[in-house]
């Protein structure tokens, strides 16, 4: 953004750093002047100030813009970014460390195939070619995986198993129930039958 700001003109950068306000009269207190009692030296300085408002609302993205649409001045505006902008060097350095690994797995299973005509010693000294510890931690995320699929298919063969024992279990039920009521009529009908 810096870099942006100094092509357009060094002056807007001044005043980004610097800062702008607006001239002021000394009449019983401190007053803000009227527009038209500006010189063309404040009133060139309110053009930078305005022109760099422009050129940071064109340079960052929606929602930085949010942070600074009630800014009338660039130095605020700045300000108000460098703030939102700044996190802790160790979240930087763990999210960059996070991006350079991902980058360099797909960078190696991408190039793998076209690789694999070139010497290792070759792949190795231009570093494409994961270390070791990274290679057992790809293999051991495939075998994690591989174990977690495994464990969703055991359960799903539990569930129907249990399903099956459940409905073997009400047909016992059934029978049981018609085999007590066949002993209750067989018991009438004896009972009824014997004097």
């Amino acid at each position: 953004m810096r870099a942006f700001l100094k092509v357009m003109d060094k002056r807007i950068w001044m005043v980004v750093t610097e800062g702008w306000s607006p001239p002021t009269v000394m009449m019983r207190g401190e007053k803000n002047k009227k527009f038209s009692e500006w010189s063309t030296e404040e009133m060139e300085r309110e053009n930078l100030n305005s022109k760099s408002l422009q050129a940071l609302f064109n340079v960052v993205s929606t929602n930085q813009v949010k942070v600074i649409f009630n800014c009338e001045i660039a130095k605020d505006s700045s300000e108000k970014l460098k703030i939102k902008n700044e996190r802790p060097k160790a979240v930087k350095k763990d999210r960059l460390s996070g991006l350079a690994k991902s980058f360099k797995k797909i960078l190696w299973m991408k190039m793998s195939r076209s690789l694999s005509f070139m010497p290792k010693s070759v792949i190795y000294r231009m570093n494409l070619m994961p270390s070791e510890r990274d290679v057992r931690s790809m293999e051991l995320q495939d075998l994690n995986k591989a174990l977690d699929d495994s464990k969703i298919e055991l359960e799903e063969k539990l569930k129907r198993m249990t399903i099956e024992l459940c409905s073997k279990d009400s047909q016992i039920y059934k029978l049981t129930v018609k085999l007590i009521r066949a002993k209750q009529s067989l018991f009438l009908y004896l009972w009824a039958i014997l004097p």
